[in-house]
């Protein structure tokens, strides 16, 4: 049974979907995570979903300061298509880390029964 923190949000015939929360409880440091297998090409995919944003905050820096790494960074995607960004995920505590290593086992499971029921034909 998947429980603190960690969410089967919706399960399908080839796919599984989880919704990690985040130890500060806000919205936007919510995970997702993806199980689906994909016949055709016969392989399993893992996909995670973050939010991630531009860390503008850091330190106590006025305000055009902020403007201006804003600023810098939207010249980057512009002139070169990308811009690295990371994000972080807090597991709280042991029981969290439990229920979302449930999860992934879970989703495992469920990735394996369906690879199996492919290669027999089904």
């Amino acid at each position: 049974m998947i429980a603190k923190n960690v969410m089967k949000v919706n399960e399908w015939d080839t796919e599984v979907w989880y919704e990690i929360g985040c130890i500060c409880t806000g919205d936007d440091c919510r995970s997702q995570i993806a199980f689906e297998i994909d016949k055709e090409f016969n392989h399993i995919d893992i996909i995670f979903y973050k939010k991630v944003m531009w860390a503008d905050y850091w330190g106590n820096n006025p305000f055009y300061v902020k403007w201006w790494k804003r600023f810098k960074a939207s010249l980057r995607i512009l002139f070169t298509g990308y811009i690295e960004l990371e994000g972080d995920f807090m597991i709280q505590d042991i029981d969290h880390l439990e229920a979302f290593i449930e999860a992934l086992d879970e989703g495992k499971q469920k990735m394996l029964k369906l690879k199996e029921e492919h290669k027999n034909g089904n």
